[in-house]
């Protein structure tokens, strides 16, 4: 039956708790630390709703790796389950750093122009209004219209067409019509949002040091443009080998969440804390002057 073992299958767990309590670190971090100057220039609120995208993306490999002796029915509310939460938490994630660093733009450019300008977050909420509406819509309809199943595949046959290896996938497109549509739809949607971090980082490449993260950006868009490149064809070679599928893909979304919150927070908590022991170390030297 070509199952894969548990070992391999607390791997891919392992990888999504890493997400999960990364993403619950970073959003609890943000909001407690939003006085400081690094977090504020960030924008707090779209740093924990780039922490809820992370978090939905890590959560999608928890029904990535249901298989049999689960029942049938669960199994198929884990086909869509995934779709669910790799979509929403990608286009989540991704549309947080559009309208963050859209609203950097407009208050800077404003600064620059010597004009008063308050950029609220109602004035740039309807980007990831939009597009999780787009997304929410497409899904809706998938799973109303033909939604994916779990199934079991036969790989070969002994002479008496009796079948002695097979594997489970939801991914039987060839079957389903409504996946190829709305798969390709939302894929499209997400291309878009992904695309649009990338200009945004782009056109803030020069904004003044301390509200500019388009270098991170860049890093984070390059990592998950590698991974991409390289993870994706090989899931279309190794299908049928559903171990190897099963560890590429999930190491697919870990990398695509972890290149999001790292470069985008490392540099926030290291710096706060070296700039606390510079401090520290300026004051006691001060001190010790002072006392000679």
């Amino acid at each position: 039956m070509n199952l894969v073992p548990n070992g391999v299958r607390a791997l891919c767990w392992s990888m999504a708790a890493l997400v999960l309590l990364l993403s619950i670190f970073c959003a609890g971090w943000s909001w407690l630390r939003r006085r400081i100057p690094a977090v504020q220039s960030s924008q707090p609120s779209y740093l924990v709703l780039l922490c809820l995208g992370t978090f939905l993306l890590g959560s999608s490999i928890i029904p990535f790796t249901w298989q049999e002796p689960m029942q049938r029915h669960v199994l198929d509310v884990g086909c869509m389950l995934h779709t669910w939460l790799l979509s929403i938490g990608f286009s989540t994630a991704f549309s947080a750093l559009v309208c963050k660093t859209f609203r950097i733009r407009r208050v800077v450019h404003s600064a620059r122009a010597f004009r008063r300008l308050a950029v609220v977050a109602s004035d740039v909420v309807w980007v990831p209004a939009l597009v999780f509406g787009l997304n929410l819509t497409l899904l809706v309809a998938w799973t109303f219209v033909g939604p994916l199943h779990w199934d079991r595949i036969t790989l070969e046959e002994d002479v008496f067409g009796r079948t002695t290896k097979s594997r489970g996938t939801c991914y039987t497109f060839q079957e389903n019509k409504a996946g190829i549509v709305f798969g390709s739809l939302l894929v499209l949607v997400n291309l878009l949002a992904f695309l649009m971090a990338g200009y945004q980082s782009f056109k803030s490449r020069n904004l003044p040091t301390v509200f500019n993260e388009s270098f991170y950006m860049t890093v984070t868009i390059c990592i998950i443009v590698e991974a991409i490149l390289i993870g994706l064809p090989i899931m279309v070679v190794v299908q049928a080998n559903t171990i190897a599928f099963m560890v590429i893909g999930s190491w697919l979304v870990t990398v695509a969440a972890l290149a999001v919150l790292i470069p985008l927070f490392w540099p926030k908590i290291v710096g706060r804390y070296i700039r606390q022991e510079i401090s520290s170390s300026l004051n006691l030297s001060s001190s010790r002057q002072h006392l000679w």
